[in-house]
């Protein structure tokens, strides 16, 4: 993904929008979450147009994201990544999903083995859906940073790696106290072989 070259280039989009006869109002939220995008790129550690829309789902105004809200964000997310990535303008005969390039999907098989054995031990432990999908997106996430930083396991991951995940360069803590319970559940919970590298 290059938010770069969506920020330059979106007005091209928002044009051919218009032209095409997308309503003003529904041009308008394309642009707001684009604004949204460039006001928060340094604050998450975005890398697939998914984790921002599960971003934009749960940092709404209300704690509960409603059915109809997370289906226009999909759509709209969804418009932007083909945008973005493949040149495509949206077509309204023409609806695509948000294709999974998630966090998850740019893991090593060995990161994907604890996100995967976390999910088995969350639902058999009888955790809500929602908030097993919670926790592996961002479980996820901070494995792919670690990833991004050269970890290949997690026994080589420092207490400043960790950090640099919570913190930006000046040492301001950017992500939520909330944010870091949900990761610190994962590595709390029983990972078989990864347990004593999580702990």
């Amino acid at each position: 993904m290059n938010l770069k070259k969506l920020l330059k280039t979106y007005p091209e989009l928002l044009k051919h929008m218009k032209d095409d006869g997308y309503t003003t109002e529904y041009i308008k939220r394309i642009e707001w979450e684009i604004k949204w995008l460039r006001r928060t790129r340094s604050k998450y550690h975005f890398v697939s147009y998914q984790d921002m829309f599960h971003t934009r789902v749960e940092t709404g105004r209300k704690k509960v994201c409603s059915e109809g809200r997370a289906y226009h964000l999909r759509s709209m997310y969804a418009i932007l990544q083909r945008f973005e990535e493949d040149g495509v303008f949206p077509d309204r005969r023409k609806r695509r999903p948000l294709t999974p390039r998630g966090s998850y999907f740019k893991l090593l098989p060995i990161f994907q083995e604890v996100i995967d054995t976390y999910k088995a031990y969350a639902e058999e432990a009888g955790l809500k859906e929602s908030t097993i999908k919670k926790r592996l997106s961002k479980g996820s996430r901070f494995l792919l940073f670690m990833q991004e930083r050269g970890h290949r396991t997690l026994a080589t991951i420092s207490e400043d790696d960790v950090m640099s995940f919570f913190v930006d360069s000046n040492g301001m803590v950017i992500l939520s106290n909330t944010h870091k319970k949900e990761i610190l559940s994962i590595f709390r919970a029983e990972l078989g072989i990864h347990t004593e590298s999580a702990r």
